[in-house]
């Protein structure tokens, strides 16, 4: 039987943010989830609210940052209560699970597992001719792999870009206006991860 993954409290809002409008995308007419408690509706009034909070307090005070740890544990609290939905009306079953856009819960770690694959991967260009990415941490990742393409579908022309052992990383020496597509693998003691998910970003000039 396999189980929700919870502990979203460590991701970075922008991270979470996206995590929860995947999930709410991915339950919307979802047929194994058809009465999710709380609704799609609040979850998705919670993640506005937690966004709106954040992008205020970018440049804000200790006030308005602490209006974001509020939003933040409100949308966690939320979440938590659709992931035990999620949980019971699945009753275990990992395929329909991963239907809705939440992980499983994995289990203790053994000597020869390979890490998970990355989730939450950003990517935005602030800087001329560089883009930032980010991802969501790993449990026993001890680097990250990065690849990147030009190649529109993201099928091929994928090269190498550099390692992090952090879950961030700067892509530089970038050609402005050109569109590049990224994606990360984790390696652990025992090898390395499946890709995740590719995320894109158009370089500034």
């Amino acid at each position: 039987m396999k189980s929700v993954k919870f502990g979203l409290g460590g991701l970075p809002v922008p991270l979470l943010i996206q995590f929860c409008r995947e999930v709410v995308t991915k339950m919307t007419g979802n047929a194994n989830f058809t009465t999710p408690s709380p609704t799609l509706a609040t979850i998705t009034a919670n993640i506005n609210a937690l966004e709106a909070a954040y992008t205020n307090a970018l440049d804000g005070g200790k006030s308005l940052k602490a209006l974001v740890r509020v939003k933040k544990q409100t949308l966690l609290d939320s979440m938590r209560l659709l992931g035990n939905y999620v949980q019971n009306a699945a009753g275990g079953d990992e395929t329909k699970i991963l239907s809705s856009g939440f992980a499983l819960k994995k289990a203790a770690v053994k000597n020869n597992e390979l890490p998970d694959a990355p989730v939450g991967l950003l990517v935005k260009s602030s800087v001329a001719g560089s883009l930032d990415i980010k991802w969501a941490p790993v449990a026993g990742a001890l680097v990250y792999e990065l690849q990147a393409t030009t190649v529109a579908d993201a099928t091929t022309g994928w090269v190498h870009i550099g390692n992090s052992s952090s879950t961030k990383f700067t892509y530089s020496g970038l050609v402005a206006g050109t569109k590049y597509w990224i994606r990360v693998a984790a390696i652990n003691r025992n090898g390395q991860s499946a890709y995740s998910d590719v995320a894109h970003g158009m370089v500034i000039g």
